[in-house]
Order: C-alpha cells, then sequence, then structure tokens
C-alpha cells in the first residue's frame, strides 16, 4: 500500500524508527563499558541498518547520511575517518 507521494507505509516506519532509535541514544548513559563514541557509533549503525532495510531513503542517499551521521554525533574526529569504510578497494 502505497500514499499518493509514491511513500509506503513502510518507509515512513523505518524513517521515523531510525529517528527513534537516534533520540534514544541519548538515553543511554555512557559508561567506561560503553563510552560516548561507541554508544553514538551503535545507535547510527542501528539507525542506518533500518533506513537500509526498509528502504526510506535511497541506498546512495542512506550512505552519505551515514557519514555526516558518524562526524555530526562525534562518532570520529574527522570527515576522513568517516570515511574509511568507504576506502576499501575490496568492496567495490
Amino acid at each position: 500500500m502505497s500514499l499518493k507521494s509514491g511513500i509506503s507505509k513502510k518507509q515512513i516506519i523505518g524513517f521515523i524508527a531510525a529517528v527513534i532509535i537516534l533520540v534514544g541514544m541519548f538515553l543511554i548513559p555512557p559508561t567506561e563499558a560503553l563510552p560516548l563514541a561507541a554508544r553514538n557509533t551503535l545507535g547510527v549503525l542501528l539507525a542506518v541498518i533500518i533506513l537500509l532495510v526498509t528502504e526510506a531513503l535511497p541506498l546512495g542517499a542512506t550512505c552519505l547520511v551515514a557519514v555526516a551521521m558518524m562526524f555530526f554525533f562525534k562518532c570520529t574526529d574527522s570527515i576522513p575517518g568517516a570515511l574509511t569504510g568507504f576506502t576499501n578497494a575490496t568492496l567495490f
């Protein structure tokens, strides 16, 4: 079932779930076992997986948003650090 704009309910639910996970990651306090960067990386990973599975955004847009979120949520110190996953020639 699609809405008039061509967006399915699955996509809307996936987008809302990803936003809820990103907001929810701030409710988990950082500890010694799970420092701030690890908590944020886990939240971004779960949100991106949901976005990819539900196809809430196109694949390319989801990957670019993932890189931006990695830097914005301080998972890495720099943008090149967020892009290291895309530099492996074996994947492409």
